[in-house]
């Protein structure tokens, strides 16, 4: 398996990561992270642009596979997490990911930076990564249903 395969779990991670540290810090330091609205929207759009480079890398280089992250339980439930990636999925993944990085840029650069403006960025990631997850994921319904 090529080394780029075994780094594809990034794409939905990276998004997540950077959205989980900033609504941690919103919810800890409210005040000084609605002031700190343009490294909130870089730090985001970065790891929403990395993850498009990983899936425009991914179909440029034409690999294609399936592995399994593992089972995670939350809730008493079963959570199994799989990921393919095919040519499909590559196509998906970067046109989804340009999307959202349009989406980033333009509010970023249209919307007035006001009260609720970090919180908006944070959804932004968060939507980000569960899209490139239900792109990556072989079996979405399993993962929700597992039990």
């Amino acid at each position: 398996m090529s080394s780029l395969l075994k780094i594809t779990w990034l794409i939905p991670a990276l998004p997540f990561f950077g959205a989980v540290f900033i609504a941690v810090l919103l919810v800890s330091f409210k005040r000084t992270m609605n002031r700190l609205t343009k490294p909130i929207s870089y730090l985001l759009m970065t790891c929403v642009v990395a993850s498009t480079v990983i899936s425009f890398i991914l179909f440029q280089q034409h690999l294609s596979g399936q592995f399994a992250l593992g089972d995670f339980y939350f809730l008493s439930r079963n959570f199994h997490i799989g990921l393919i990636v095919d040519n499909s999925s590559t196509i998906s993944l970067t046109f989804v990911g340009i999307f959202m990085v349009i989406i980033m840029f333009s509010s970023f650069r249209l919307m007035p930076r006001e009260q609720g403006y970090a919180g908006y960025f944070t959804f932004l990631g968060f939507i980000a990564a569960s899209m490139f997850l239900l792109i990556l994921n072989y079996n979405p319904l399993h993962a929700v249903l597992a039990g």
